[in-house]
């Protein structure tokens, strides 16, 4: 036993590697799938997950990684399939994201979309008000 992997709430119905074997994918009644990193001999035995994506859709009846490993899908009881874009394209490491995610999870989609986001929507210079006004500019002092 290289090690226990722990985070599930319940039965886990599928578990997949990785196209190129780093990662763990599985698929839980749940409703979670989880990614994580593959063990290795003499590390931690007990492994919480990497990444834990929810979509309250029911359990999780499958999940897959796509052939490229960027991406998810997982087909729900629910009658849903949902599909994550995983890592981004973008492959130069972006100093800022590194310092504050890590290497692996700056490279994270949801995490580049995020900083994306921000940047683009000046969410830095702007406040929420109470009326809900976002367009207003943060005071600067």
């Amino acid at each position: 036993l290289l090690a226990a992997l722990e985070g599930h709430l319940d039965r886990i119905y599928h578990a997949e590697f990785s196209p190129d074997g780093r990662w763990i994918l599985t698929a839980s009644r749940d409703g979670t799938v989880r990614v994580w990193d593959r063990p290795s001999a003499g590390g931690a035995p007990v492994r919480d997950s990497f990444l834990v994506l929810g979509a309250d859709l029911g359990g999780v009846a499958y999940a897959a990684f796509s052939p490229d490993g960027h991406g998810i899908a997982a087909a729900y009881w629910e009658n849903a399939a949902v599909l994550w874009r995983l890592w981004s394209e973008d492959t130069q490491a972006d100093p800022k994201l590194e310092s504050v995610w890590g290497k692996d999870r700056s490279r994270l989609a949801l995490i580049r979309e995020a900083a994306r986001f921000r940047r683009d929507n000046r969410l830095d210079a702007r406040i929420l008000v109470p009326d809900g006004d976002v367009d207003r500019p943060a005071p600067t002092n």
